[in-house]
């Protein structure tokens, strides 16, 4: 497969070998020749993408992925596997007549779905367990 010269949004590309670089020296991976159907280029691991890396149950500020709107999220609590996990546990130790459903009516041992006030998208969840 040859190598091929790349002009992209940080400028040109210098080949060499597996890897590519910009000009500010940021490593890229190498552009492949995939047969006929066009060349597959992949994002780099260190590069931002607008969605934070770390969550929250409390309501953030960011852009949506979706929409590109700059938003600060609706959170909405969902049963996850701590929910789960603590109800099939009460249930077991003798909460069985309604007891063991309580864990479903405390928002702080559910998940937390945020989305997009504008376009109403999942944007991330965070999971308790």
């Amino acid at each position: 497969m040859a190598d091929r010269q790349v002009r992209g949004d940080l400028g040109a590309l210098v080949s060499t070998g597996k890897m590519s670089h910009d000009v500010t020296g940021v490593p890229r991976q190498r552009v492949l020749e995939t047969g006929g159907r066009g060349s597959d280029l992949t994002t780099p691991p260190d590069m931002f993408t607008g969605v934070p890396r770390v969550t929250t149950s409390m309501p953030m500020q960011t852009i949506c992925p979706f929409c590109g709107s700059h938003i600060i999220t609706v959170t909405t609590p969902v049963p996850g596997i701590l929910t789960w996990l603590l109800c099939s546990g009460l249930f077991i130790f003798g909460c069985f007549l309604g007891c063991c459903f309580l864990p479903f009516c405390v928002r702080s041992l559910m998940d937390v779905r945020h989305s997009c006030p504008v376009c109403h998208q999942e944007i991330f969840h965070h999971h308790r367990l």
